[in-house]
């Protein structure tokens, strides 16, 4: 509107302009064209032209206000910049797959600096630089990304840390997991993430805090990686006792354990691995307890079954009786039969002990089970038996 009035004004001031100079001289113009023709005085069609420009601009304006054609240039040329940026990103990406990562990246940076919305192109221009082996190049790409984006901050923090990662740098990976951390606490990747970089770094404590806090987390492969992270805090653990605190670090485990949930400690394949951590730290009756319970199963595993041939409990043990009963249902069972073996070494028994091995190996070619039939023969002044056993298992092992 403040346009259509300046152009009024203007108008009338060339209008008195043109009056002024009609009086002074008015001058002649004609005009002919297809058999008509016009005379005028200059002045005269000076106004004219003039009237005929602000009509004009009138009628454009009128036509913009109805068919609204700003808005539809626009329109047409954010378009264009639509289709340009993503035959650009298109053929960045064809030529990432055929490995010239220079040139692509140099495509999605074009893209970038064209694009209204460059967060794709700066991402695509980290990964062209990642895979040809720029890492602070991929990395700048990154900061550019969550500069002009703040929205995708997590993901671009993220791709930032696992960068760090490639690269070797775990601690500044895990600075970064950090900062992400408590703004999607929730995420089951970033948890996931922050679970690995805290068991490569070695910091059990915070490991233990996390899992801690993060529990029932709703991703299919948590329960898995929750039991596996709750074993390397428990085997950090084991790993520091001596004979001084021993007891301590038994105590210590035993607590840590029962804060777990109910169907963490009885899972299996969690039960297995804490009973060797209970053999290694001696304490057999911790670990005939779990066994047993393993031995029960329909199906007990066979790592389970290995173990129990390295407990140290009396004959009477509720271990030993499970293994005899089991030897009915199971005779062929190669595990079984070498953790009977093991049992009777320790009963004293050896007689009993290398008929189990014996029987064990007529099952199965197990070079543990050789070794140990080796050394009970060794034991017995059988030397020479024991030599033909083990030029037999050499000839195996070259075959």
């Amino acid at each position: 509107m403040t346009g259509s009035w300046l152009a009024l004004l203007l108008l009338l001031l060339a209008g008195g302009g043109i009056g002024l100079a009609m009086v002074h001289d008015q001058g002649m113009v004609m005009i002919s064209w297809d058999g008509w023709m016009m005379q005028a005085s200059i002045w005269t069609t000076l106004l004219l032209l003039l009237l005929l420009w602000f009509l004009s601009d009138l009628l454009l304006v009128g036509l913009h206000s109805l068919l609204h054609i700003p808005e539809r240039w626009r329109m047409w040329r954010h378009r264009c910049q639509l289709r340009g940026y993503q035959k650009s990103l298109d053929q960045a990406q064809s030529l990432l797959l055929l490995g010239r990562f220079g040139r692509a990246e140099k495509i999605f940076l074009r893209a970038a600096r064209t694009s209204e919305d460059p967060l794709s192109a700066w991402l695509g221009a980290s990964r062209a630089a990642e895979r040809a082996g720029v890492f602070d190049r991929a990395m700048r790409h990154l900061d550019s990304a969550l500069g002009h984006n703040d929205r995708y901050r997590a993901v671009i923090l993220l791709m930032q840390s696992r960068l760090l990662a490639r690269q070797g740098l775990e601690d500044a990976a895990l600075a970064k997991a950090r900062l992400l951390y408590p703004e999607v606490s929730r995420e089951p990747e970033v948890v996931l993430w922050l679970m690995e970089l805290l068991q490569r770094c070695a910091q059990w404590g915070a490991l233990a805090e996390l899992l801690a806090r993060e529990r029932a987390l709703a991703h299919p492969d948590w329960q898995e990686r929750e039991r596996l992270a709750h074993l390397h805090v428990i085997g950090h653990m084991a790993e520091q006792a001596t004979v001084i605190n021993q007891t301590h670090i038994v105590e210590q485990i035993a607590s840590y354990v029962q804060t777990l949930a109910k169907s963490m400690r009885e899972h299996p394949k969690f039960r297995t691995v804490l009973a060797s951590i209970w053999l290694k730290l001696d304490q057999h009756e911790r670990a005939e307890t779990l066994l047993t319970a393993l031995l029960r199963l329909k199906q007990p595993p066979a790592e389970a079954i290995r173990l129990v041939g390295q407990l140290k409990v009396d004959k009477e043990a509720p271990v030993q009786k499970l293994l005899e009963h089991m030897m009915d249902r199971f005779p062929a069972n190669v595990e079984l039969l070498h953790a009977l073996a093991g049992r009777a070494l320790y009963l004293g028994d050896r007689g009993k002990a290398r008929t189990y091995l014996e029987s064990a190996l007529s099952f199965r070619a197990d070079p543990r089970i050789q070794a140990d039939l080796i050394e009970l023969l060794q034991s017995e002044g059988m030397n020479h038996q024991a030599q033909h056993l083990m030029i037999h298992a050499l000839r195996q092992l070259r075959a």
